[in-house]
């Protein structure tokens, strides 16, 4: 029994802590600018798999965690 995971990283962060311009570090960061390309494509892929099962099993997971450093 073959089966897939596909993830993608799709959070928001409190502020831009590290942009490179001093005047955005205190100003949110949302999530669909931050990781939105990654979790579009799921989003496409998951209503073609919808249409056409895939012969394999595939879970899709989206993450929403910004680790700290």
């Amino acid at each position: 029994n073959r089966h897939i995971l596909l993830g993608a990283h799709w959070d928001t962060r409190p502020w831009a802590d590290r942009d490179p311009n001093q005047e955005l570090r205190n100003k949110p960061i949302i999530g669909a600018n931050d990781g939105a390309s990654g979790v579009s494509v799921l989003l496409e892929l998951s209503r073609m798999f919808y249409e056409n099962p895939p012969p394999v099993n595939i879970s899709i997971v989206l993450f929403d965690h910004e680790p700290k450093t």
